[in-house]
């Protein structure tokens, strides 16, 4: 199982949380074992697949907001084979936990991509970051979240719509790639 523990960028410690990533690329051998964890791999999948037509609708109408000539032109660049990403996050408890000072559950960050679709059942995310939950009560009690990262196909070129040249293009590759990169020195 892709457990992933990300490190803030300005925190010594770890964020409080686990995750688990999945994009139309994972292996089976990624995937807990169904005895393990029952409908996990099913579930993921096919909520990814609802999430597609929701996220290529928004980009429609991102296109339709900004006056672009072709109404599915952001849409033709998420085509599969997109980098496209679902994030299955647990926040767990933090009863047994001894948190250090200034440790959060999700270190203020941006996302990479066009569009991030975020579900969850309680509040959380502030400004980039999840903070620690306030009252003994909500401390005790897990959280989970999923979050689709929408991201262009891995070879569409990400340039300026407006034609300003103010950016130099980009594949999403080499833009993912750096992006990951700074991140994760």
């Amino acid at each position: 199982m892709k457990v992933c523990h990300m490190i803030g960028v300005d925190l010594p410690d770890g964020d409080l949380k686990e995750s688990f990533n999945y994009t139309s690329a994972t292996e089976d051998n990624d995937w807990p074992t169904e005895s393990a964890c029952p409908g996990f791999k099913t579930t993921n999948k096919d909520f990814f697949e609802l999430c597609v037509p929701l996220h290529n609708r928004v980009l429609e109408v991102m296109a339709h907001g900004l006056n672009i000539e072709d109404p599915l032109f952001f849409v033709k660049r998420h085509a599969q084979p997109s980098r496209a990403c679902l994030r299955s996050l647990f926040y767990p408890s933090l009863d047994d936990v001894t948190v250090k000072d200034q440790q959060v559950r999700c270190s203020e960050h941006s996302d990479y991509g066009g569009i991030t679709m975020l579900f969850h059942q309680v509040p959380g995310l502030e400004r980039h970051r999840v903070f620690l939950d306030g009252t003994p009560a909500e401390r005790s009690q897990s959280r989970q979240s999923i979050v689709f990262f929408g991201n262009p196909n891995e070879e569409a070129v990400i340039d300026c719509t407006d034609n300003s040249n103010k950016y130099p293009p980009i594949t999403c590759r080499d833009y993912l790639d750096q992006k990951y990169s700074a991140t994760h020195q």
